[in-house]
């Protein structure tokens, strides 16, 4: 099984509704080691349409090649308070991806 299980966290604002839930986002991601996919992600944003945005904005990247073009979609097409904490967690991700596929 080539399947790796990584995952990015990052202190949410404390002016929104996610960190009344949480006090922390989380992102988790599925993927492919030989290809570098992105198979699946899920996050702790507190509503449904949110976390199928991020789903999609993230599901079926490459990480091959590098998180820029990644980060430069969530800057172009989320506009919401909790931007810059999914970008943290991405990072992250990223990071964890690297230590991986060592």
């Amino acid at each position: 099984m080539n399947t790796v299980l990584l995952s990015g966290y990052a202190k949410l604002p404390s002016n929104i509704t996610s960190s009344k839930l949480y006090d922390t986002l989380v992102i988790v991601v599925t993927v492919d080691l030989k290809s570098g996919v992105i198979l699946e992600s899920d996050c702790s944003l507190s509503t449904n349409l949110s976390r199928k945005f991020v789903s999609e904005l993230i599901n079926g990247y490459n990480l091959n090649g590098g998180i820029e073009a990644l980060i430069r979609r969530f800057e172009k097409q989320w506009y919401g308070s909790t931007r810059k904490a999914i970008i943290t967690a991405i990072k992250t991700i990223y990071e964890k991806y690297n230590e991986a596929v060592v």
